[in-house]
This record gives structure tokens, sequence and C-alpha cells, in this order.
């Protein structure tokens, strides 16, 4: 997994919201997320497709039921470490505390 595909298969809409249903559950099966969803299962799966294909989400198949859940590895490690990482880059500080432009704005905003 890297985080490009990861940041792209979340750059949806259809597949944020499952992600974040799922998130929430802990757990859910295919048919819950589609109730949830109210859309066609086939839209559903495709997205499903995408989010595994990523590593956002992974399965686990009981009987012909198939749940998903988040994998936390791969968030931790595609999102939330390269997030803060780039907070504790050096010079990061010099950017935020250089006056920059705000005499020019403040004088053209109206």
């Amino acid at each position: 997994m890297d985080t490009v595909s990861v940041f792209k298969a979340l750059g949806d809409p259809v597949r944020l919201r499952i992600v974040s249903l799922v998130a929430s559950a802990g757990e859910l099966c295919v048919c819950r997320i589609v109730e949830q969803l109210d859309l066609d299962q086939p839209v559903v799966s495709h997205h499903l497709a995408k989010l595994r294909q990523s590593g956002v989400l992974r399965t686990r198949r009981c009987g012909k039921w198939i749940y998903y859940s988040i994998d936390p590895a791969v968030i931790r490690s595609c999102v939330l470490d390269p997030i803060s990482e780039m907070m504790r880059s050096p010079g990061k500080q010099a950017v935020y505390d250089s006056e920059c432009c705000i005499d020019e704005c403040e004088g053209k905003v109206q």
C-alpha cells in the first residue's frame, strides 16, 4: 500500500462515507453498507473493491457474507504518520512566523 493510492481511494465522497460507516461500526457487512448508502449493490461493491485494493479496508468472510473493517496499520502508515511527519518537519515554524504579505493583503481587502 502506498500513500497516494490510499488518498485516491479516500478522495471519493462515496468511499469516504463507506470508511466513516465502517469506522464507526468497527465492522460492517456489505448489506448494511448498501442499506446506509441507499445505492445499488454493484455500485457499493465497486467502491468497496477500490478501498480493498488501496488497503484501507480488510475483509472477513463468514459463510456467504463478507464483513469489512478498517485496516488501522494502513491508515496509520499512509495517513497519520505522513501528516505527523509534515507537521514536525524543519522550517515549518519559520513559514508560519513570517509576516508574509499581511499588510499588502489587508490593504486590498475591502
